[in-house]
């Protein structure tokens, strides 16, 4: 008998079971909005006024308590999604420098563009309608 999944641990990535563990590690990431806020829109980066008025990157120590919690969230999402990859997976998105980029990088790997989405949608329907 198969045993239930635990919710503290994010769900394994493995060769066939991409859209499951899309959908799984999406419901996993949830559990707090602020790490799934930086793996759709990216990562929360405290900003000051320039020297120009222009807005640049707060250093670390420039960051109050709040605003270095928010700084690593992305941290805490690349960590969950690393964790729920296998060695081939990891080493395919380790070089990706945010959340969002890894997470757009394996859509793309396994579910392809949206112009690849398309193209073999087209395919589909023309097989069917040859049938």
């Amino acid at each position: 008998m198969e045993e239930g999944l635990a919710t503290t641990r994010p769900p394994l990535l493995k060769n066939d079971n991409y859209n499951y563990w899309k959908n799984r590690m999406r419901n996993f990431l949830r559990q707090d909005t602020h790490v799934w806020y930086v793996v759709e829109n990216g990562p929360i980066i405290p900003m000051k006024d320039g020297p120009d008025g222009s807005k640049i990157l707060k250093g670390i120590l420039e960051m109050d308590n709040h605003e270095a919690q928010l700084f690593s969230i992305d941290d805490k999402a690349k960590n969950i999604i690393s964790c729920g990859l296998d060695i081939n997976e990891y080493n395919r998105v380790s070089a990706c420098e945010t959340a969002r980029e890894m997470w757009r990088l394996l859509e793309i790997t396994h579910e392809g563009t949206n112009q690849v989405k398309e193209t073999k949608i087209n395919m589909l329907v023309q097989q069917y309608e040859a049938f």
